[in-house]
């Protein structure tokens, strides 16, 4: 795993952020292979899910940081691999040991309702639920990225 290519975070990084939470009872019990999988799907769900202000420092660059032009919600300049990014990868991280992280996991909604139908119009919602806190994540880069259309917070209309 080579941070700044496949990574932003080292593993490293991680144990130090969570640590620093006391939050390290699973990540701790991994193995470095598993922890470094876990990095580089948190990476990847972070690129995937989130577009990123300013531009690509480097268009032949694999990841979506560093970037120019880049700025907070405060207006400081954003350089290299910003703190958010590395604690929002660091969060997923930890919730990525289990496997892939999902892209509904973003989503905030927690429906108790399985099933409604009122007249012609019928209802089903999604019951999944995910470990963590993924408001958290989004809370964190607020201003430095946002959602891209992954469909969060959409649901199928079917009539009968």
């Amino acid at each position: 795993m080579d941070v700044g290519t496949d990574a932003y975070v080292s593993v490293t990084e991680v144990n130090d952020y969570l640590t620093a939470r006391g939050q390290v009872t699973a990540w701790a019990a991994a193995s470095n292979p598993a922890k470094e999988a876990a990095i580089i799907e948190a990476t990847s769900f972070l690129d995937a899910a989130f577009s990123w202000v300013g531009k690509l420092e480097d268009t032949d660059q694999s990841l979506g940081w560093p970037r120019v032009c880049a700025t907070d919600r405060e207006g400081r300049t954003l350089s290299d691999i910003p703190t958010p990014v590395k604690n929002a990868c660091s969060e997923l991280a930890n919730l990525a040991l289990g496997g892939r992280l999902m892209p509904m996991s973003l989503s905030t909604g927690s429906a108790a309702v399985k099933r409604d139908k009122i007249g012609d119009t019928e209802t089903e919602y999604d019951t999944t639920r995910f470990e963590g806190s993924y408001e958290y994540v989004r809370m964190i880069l607020r201003g430095i990225g946002s959602l891209s259309g992954t469909g969060i917070g959409m649901s199928k209309l079917v009539r009968t």
